[in-house]
């Protein structure tokens, strides 16, 4: 007859989904998608300046949607990031944050 394996959700939260090793490993992979972002992100007409510098990383404990594991999220708050991201009608798209997210 096999083992049975019985989950503990609590320890398995504690211990991976919430560990602070977890934390740290978000946070690296975040780190490596900002690097890249800034360094293939035009900072140019007809965006403006200031998109490379809206870059943002914010990480913790309370992500998910019960607010139980770690997290990381690399963000760009610049009023144009849509633009830049997405492209319009006269500008091509860059996909900035989606070239990012896959070296993530």
């Amino acid at each position: 007859m096999g083992a049975k394996f019985k989950l503990d959700p609590a320890g398995f939260r504690e211990h991976l989904l919430n560990a602070e090793w977890m934390v740290a490993e978000m946070d690296r992979r975040a780190q490596a998608g900002y690097e890249l972002a800034r360094s293939i992100a035009p900072d140019a007409p007809p965006y403006g300046e200031g998109y490379v510098a809206s870059f943002l990383i914010t990480s913790g404990r309370d992500g998910g949607i019960h607010h139980d594991r770690a997290y990381a999220e690399l963000v760009n708050y610049s009023p144009h990031a849509r633009y830049v991201e997405f492209g319009s009608e006269h500008n091509e798209a860059h996909h900035v944050l989606g070239r990012a997210m896959d070296a993530m």
